[in-house]
């Protein structure tokens, strides 16, 4: 790790795909614990026994019927389950703790911690995972998990061949997200907790509140989640885009923004990395190809900050040289992404055919401003 090259070494791979499938065996498991839930035991009811099946924590329950050699069957072989599953919870967690101990010791932990317990906590409601997706500097952990390398601020280079310009200016330790909410339809997302998103956010760190604006969080140590959404488009859209997350009316706003309606109409895709606990994290981002295009539209903005329209320069450049040298499966051809990303305007698509020649964040600006004048939302 000499910061000339951080390709991850074969260990380190191999560790990684552990990391990554113990996160695939954590979600059987899961399920099949939700299905193993509540208990199971006789009931005497007017003197003859009955087989139920406790259903919560509140005394609900169902009769299963009467005793008889059946539901006998269906006891037995209930408890078996729950000892099955009780032994291989204990395996797991043996396993996991290893693994947790070989990612820290090998730097493979990267997702800072509220953002890995954010991550998580929003991969374990289905109508969440199906509607967002992570923005901004956070994104990057996902490509360099996808990639295999360790990206780094503040090093000569983050990955070989990749010139030093494209990472020099990257915070990517910068922690506080932006979640980008499909609020494309009237439908409430379900499976909330209390609360709504803000109470899923207390569930990574009680701490969570309402900040300075109704889309923000923030927690005791400044660390904020934004949550945004995509400008409405059609009457059906703005009717949703006056809807609140949740039912709760203490629940987050979305932040109305520009540019984004491309992202969520364009493939996302979900990437095991790795939590700063050691643990596996899901982190749902963009295609990294999108990402790209998108942030050199970012940087074209008027209203954009200097400092970040040159880090939004650079992390484009970064993620470029990412597809170019490790992810084949993401085609730089532009008919193919022509093809792919047709939720791109046609202009930002056709940047594809000018990028190999962009060397510095120098060139990328450059050619930002040579290729979109005046692009439109």
């Amino acid at each position: 790790m000499n910061g000339k090259n951080l390709e991850l070494n074969e260990e380190q791979r191999r560790v990684l795909v552990d990391a990554q499938q113990l996160w695939e065996a954590f979600l059987i498991l899961r399920q099949e614990e939700l299905s193993c839930r509540g208990g199971m035991c006789w009931k005497r009811v007017r003197g003859k026994e009955y087989l139920v099946r406790l259903l919560d924590s509140r005394g609900n329950m169902k009769s299963l019927g009467p005793r008889s050699p059946e539901t006998e069957q269906i006891y037995a072989t209930w408890r078996r389950k729950k000892e099955d599953l009780r032994q291989r919870k204990e395996a797991f967690f043996e396993r996991a703790d290893l693994i947790r101990k070989m990612c820290k010791a090998l730097n493979l932990n990267r997702v800072p911690l509220v953002v890995a317990r954010i991550a998580r906590e929003m991969f374990m409601v289905r109508e969440i995972r199906k509607r967002i997706v992570l923005l901004g500097t956070n994104a990057l952990y996902a490509y360099e998990a996808l990639a295999g390398v360790l990206i780094s601020s503040g090093l000569p280079s983050a990955v070989s061949k990749i010139p030093p310009s494209a990472v020099s200016e990257i915070p990517i330790a910068t922690g506080d997200p932006d979640i980008l909410w499909d609020a494309r339809s009237c439908l409430q997302i379900a499976g909330l907790p209390k609360g709504g998103f803000l109470g899923l956010l207390k569930r990574a760190d009680p701490s969570f509140q309402m900040g300075d604006t109704p889309y923000r969080a923030v927690n005791r140590e400044g660390f904020w989640v934004e949550l945004l959404k995509p400008t409405p488009k059609s009457l059906l859209e703005i009717k949703a885009s006056q809807m609140r997350v949740s039912p709760f009316p203490e629940d987050l706003l979305a932040l109305e923004t520009r540019g984004t309606r491309w992202i969520v109409s364009c493939p996302k895709i979900c990437v095991t990395a790795v939590g700063y606990d050691g643990l596996p994290v899901p982190l749902i981002v963009p295609d990294p190809r999108a990402f790209v295009l998108h942030k050199l539209w970012v940087a074209r903005q008027p209203d954009r900050p200097a400092v970040k329209k040159r880090r939004d320069a650079a992390q484009a450049l970064l993620v470029y040289h990412l597809l170019e040298q490790y992810l084949p499966g993401f085609p730089l051809n532009y008919n193919i992404i022509d093809r792919e990303l047709r939720a791109l305007p046609s202009r930002l698509r056709k940047l594809t055919e000018s990028l190999k020649s962009i060397k510095s964040t120098e060139d990328a600006r450059s050619l930002i401003r040579t290729s979109l004048p005046s692009l439109e939302t």
